[in-house]
């Protein structure tokens, strides 16, 4: 039911979104209430699109590549609040589409939101709880090498 009506919402706030001729003030958050609604509709494959489309959005804005998290400009704290949720909902997504592919995809995405949580939000319960979801997460998938995802 609210599922699917938060996600008739916000497939029409993306449309008129993308018809707003200048530079929106947060070009991702539409895109990270996506990947919430439909990953809690089960529908994880989609979801995770739109956690990496609105991390592509975020990394343009900042201007860092993705393999540079540590050098986000420290004013741009709000936006790495949104890099990192985006990082752990993508990590939570790869989790649960049990694929094979999944669990090395869940595991990069995870570390990458503890890279940006630990440079900014030390004291934040969201980084603790990130940590031991990765500590879990490597105990489940102890077939792969920790060091293959760097």
């Amino acid at each position: 039911g609210k599922g699917h009506a938060a996600l008739k919402h916000l497939e029409m706030a993306l449309k008129i979104e993308a018809e707003i001729m200048e530079p929106l003030e947060d070009p991702a958050s539409t895109h990270l209430n996506l990947c919430a609604i439909l990953s809690g509709l089960r529908q994880h494959k989609v979801a995770i699109k739109h956690a990496r489309t609105a991390i592509d959005k975020i990394l343009s804005r900042v201007g860092v590549e993705e393999d540079s998290l540590d050098t986000i400009p420290e004013d741009h704290v709000s936006q790495a609040r949104n890099l990192m949720i985006g990082y752990h909902n993508m990590a939570c997504c790869y989790e649960a589409a049990l694929d094979a592919w999944a669990p090395a995809k869940a595991l990069d995405s995870l570390d990458r939101a503890i890279i940006i949580g630990e440079r900014f939000f030390t004291k934040d319960p969201i980084v603790k709880s990130m940590l031991a979801h990765r500590k879990a997460l490597g105990k489940v998938n102890r077939n792969i090498p920790l060091e293959t995802l760097d």
